[in-house]
């Protein structure tokens, strides 16, 4: 795999949790955001997985869905793959772009995943508390 796709992968995982982050926050099942964005909710499952990326028609359904503007999701999205980034390059203790293929070796898919899923509570428990106040 090269840095691109690896990069790819790991932007599709960060913004699955992200979308399912929000739907979990509030108390939908899959089924409720596909009725809402006019999806299946097997296409939902497959973004929530990190398995199909989200394209614009979709990312302007989402972010509808959810009360947002689609630039907002993916701030979102762009600060997930930052934080997962920083904590894999700490935690594997890698300065170099091909961290991915590093941590993907070191940890495997399951702790690449634990990383993003980490990461991903983080940026959403800091917005959650942005929009209280």
């Amino acid at each position: 795999m090269n840095q691109a796709q690896g990069r790819a992968e790991l932007y599709a995982l960060v913004a699955g949790r992200v979308i399912a982050g929000l739907r979990e926050a509030r108390g939908w099942q899959q089924q409720e955001l596909a009725e809402k964005t006019g999806m299946s909710q097997t296409m939902i499952a497959r973004i929530e997985k990190g398995s199909r990326e989200i394209g614009p028609y979709q990312l302007n359904q989402l972010a509808a869905a959810f009360g947002r503007k689609p630039e907002e999701i993916l701030a979102l999205i762009d600060q997930g793959v930052a934080r997962t980034e920083s904590a894999a390059k700490a935690t594997f203790n890698r300065k170099e772009t091909s961290w991915w293929q590093v941590a993907l070796t070191i940890a495997g898919l399951v702790g690449v995943i634990g990383l993003v899923t980490f990461a991903v509570a983080a940026v959403l428990n800091e917005d959650k508390e942005k929009r209280k106040s």
